[in-house]
């Protein structure tokens, strides 16, 4: 609610402690690996994509995973929480899709990672938190055309625009995204 009042957003938060010991039976593609890790170290990259599973399913409810029949064993309590319901989480369907650092002149910054997963590919739905929770007031799913009419965040939209691209050309794991920064005052848009 802080950060983005009134606003529509993806999950997302920071890496915990927690992410780095976590060790995904499914590992990310080797071509986002090779793309996440840049500007970082290998252990980093993966748990940036593990607090994105973890921060997904601790807004949301909703679990990024695949059901196995032996679980993972981790003592950080919302990982249990997730691990709960029968699934592990997996890496190797999320495409990363772009990285954006907010301006220099807003009061919370972020280097934010952005991630994407067919809806079909090992998500498994809880009970998702249609209540407002501590960092979101509406969890709600939305085509493409309805989440352009909302009241989004500019980095959202352009994140958005990316995801279409990526649907519209069935683009796969290799493909780079962008990264958004700001650079003598003016947004820049490299590519990673």
């Amino acid at each position: 609610h802080k950060f983005m009042p009134n606003k529509f957003v993806f999950p997302g938060g920071v890496v915990d402690r927690s992410d780095s010991r976590v060790h995904a039976r499914a590992s990310l593609q080797l071509a986002v690996f090779k793309r996440l890790k840049k500007g970082c170290s290998a252990a980093r990259a993966r748990a940036l994509a593990i607090a994105a599973i973890r921060e997904t399913f601790e807004e949301t409810g909703l679990v990024v995973g695949k059901r196995e029949d032996k679980l993972l064993c981790i003592q950080s309590p919302i990982w249990k929480k997730f691990l709960s319901s029968g699934a592990n989480p997996r890496l190797d369907q999320l495409q990363y899709i772009a990285r954006a650092i907010t301006p220099p002149y807003r009061s919370r910054r972020y280097d934010a990672r952005f991630f994407l997963m067919c809806s079909d590919r090992f998500i498994l739905e809880q009970k998702i938190n249609q209540n407002s929770t501590d960092e979101l007031s509406n969890i709600s799913w939305f085509t493409l055309d309805e989440a352009r009419s909302l009241q989004l965040p500019h980095i959202t939209r352009i994140i958005l625009e990316e995801v279409e691209k990526r649907i519209s050309t069935h683009s796969d794991f290799e493909v780079p995204g962008p990264f958004i920064h700001f650079r003598y005052g003016k947004l820049v848009r490299d590519w990673q």
